[in-house]
């Protein structure tokens, strides 16, 4: 059975947050790159089946430690721009899904601690559903809820190269190591409460 962990609303239409995870990805060059999926429950709304999730994903961040990163709102005013004017997976996206992709803009996406691996999140933007005339276009998003934190992908093999490259961009502060059998890449997960 899922969880409530907020509320995502289109307009004045409510959605219930069923899921929220945030991961950051360590590449061996560039910055690390940070992923965010909202995923709310189906609702009916005039006999149509609406089933909402906003995601962003390949955010770069130059923070060097969770405090700093939480520190800065994450804002993106155009998502068209912000996804290069191109809608596909393995590139950076910011948009929303209900019934077809479509980017977000005037985004801004506060984090703030909360419990264990969890944070409390607020993402305001603007959004097009292109559902008749009341859900076209510039439509008001808001989400309010509980996002959890999984931690850190890793572009290394072994924990001696997977610990150099996490200390060179981020405070391993909080962070264990994780391999998975039969996978090239490396973990590092949250220690709830210490992170």
């Amino acid at each position: 059975m899922a969880k409530n962990y907020g509320s995502l609303q289109i307009k004045d239409r409510v959605f219930e947050v069923k899921d929220a995870i945030l991961s950051g990805k360590l590449k061996r060059s560039g910055p690390i790159e940070w992923f965010l999926q909202i995923d709310a429950k189906e609702a009916k709304y005039g006999g149509t089946l609406w089933s909402p999730r906003a995601y962003l994903e390949q955010y770069p961040s130059k923070a060097h430690s969770m405090d700093e990163f939480l520190d800065s709102p994450l804002v993106i005013e155009n998502g068209a721009e912000f996804c290069g004017h191109t809608i596909l997976p393995g590139s950076r996206l910011c948009c929303l899904y209900v019934f077809e992709h479509e980017y977000l803009d005037h985004n801004q996406i506060k984090l703030v601690r909360y419990r264990g691996n969890w944070l409390k999140m607020t993402w305001i933007a603007r959004c097009a559903v292109h559902h008749g005339k009341a859900y076209g276009k510039k439509l008001d998003l808001k989400i309010e809820c509980r996002v959890e934190f999984l931690g850190f992908s890793v572009q290394a093999k072994g924990k001696e190269a997977a610990n150099k490259l996490l200390t060179k961009k981020f405070d391993p502060s909080g962070l264990r190591f994780h391999k998975e059998p039969d996978y090239e890449g490396s973990y590092f997960l949250p220690i709830p409460g210490k992170w």
